[in-house]
């Protein structure tokens, strides 16, 4: 610290120097008028002493990578964590809400049996993120690393042949509608509200999301699900967490593009 503090006081000066601009500033409040009315007047005075400028826009110096990277993460462990990250709808799109179905099945009926069960992981997932634009999949505390990229890599295949029926789709949409439906706590209300706001999620079209779930059936679906991994599974990117023998085993078991390792401990 005694050789640092100078330069993380500077880090921290221009971090603040960024947050403390008018432009910058979006309240959302939940309470009684009287004290709304005693945090306007500190709002507006805080903001009538912010710098009323912006900073200068600077390169990061960020490249999207051309392609799909496949990372390994070495450190001393007996497991492996894996992660997949597939490109996903937008939650603008009008079929995104059949996503939502499509992963949950696919978690439930695919990812639970395969990972989970038969492969001894403590868990596994497919978790589609609308905002994000992106589908997680994942493992946790798993033996294996090969087995389960290939367990990820026949989502496909499953879904295409799935054997699916209403009452599959009817009980995916009680597990994702009730995410619809919590009880709002004041300290959610606002923190929703200011949410939706910055991300331009309005209430008709959560409405028209929500009917979407309500109404889906099993060719609905299949059909958005399997485009979208037909269509976005091999740009997909993989990053396993595990010890750096695992990860070289893996290596050499891998039958495609293979992972560069490097160590985070």
């Amino acid at each position: 610290f005694d050789q640092l503090n100078e330069e993380l006081m500077e880090k921290i000066e221009q971090i603040r120097d960024f947050i403390l601009s008018p432009g910058r500033l979006t309240v959302s409040f939940t309470g009684s008028d009287r004290a709304r009315k005693t945090i306007a007047g500190s709002l507006a005075n805080w903001i009538c002493n912010m710098p009323d400028k912006l900073t200068e826009n600077q390169s990061l110096g960020f490249a999207p990578f051309r392609f799909p990277p496949r990372d390994g993460l070495a450190g001393p462990m007996q497991v492996a964590y894996c992660s997949q990250i597939v490109p996903a709808l937008h939650f603008s799109h009008p079929e995104a809400a059949l996503l939502k179905l499509g992963a949950r099945l696919i978690s439930m009926e695919y990812l639970l049996n395969e990972i989970r069960f038969k492969g001894n992981a403590y868990g596994a997932w497919c978790r589609y993120e609308s905002l994000n634009r992106e589908i997680e999949l994942g493992s946790y505390r798993d033996p294996h690393i090969v087995r389960t990229l290939d367990v990820f890599s026949g989502i496909t295949d499953y879904v295409q042949q799935a054997n699916w029926t209403q009452t599959d789709i009817d009980r995916a949409i009680i597990g994702t509608a009730k995410n619809y439906e919590n009880p709002i706590r004041p300290k959610d209300a606002a923190k929703n509200a200011l949410h939706r706001h910055l991300t331009g999620q309005t209430k008709e079209g959560r409405e028209a999301n929500f009917q979407q779930i309500l109404s889906a059936t099993v060719k609905d679906v299949r059909s958005t699900t399997l485009e979208l991994f037909e269509r976005n599974l091999k740009n997909s990117s993989i990053c396993v967490v595990s010890s750096r023998e695992k990860l070289e085993e893996a290596n050499r078991q891998m039958t495609g593009e293979k992972m560069k390792i490097k160590d985070i401990l």
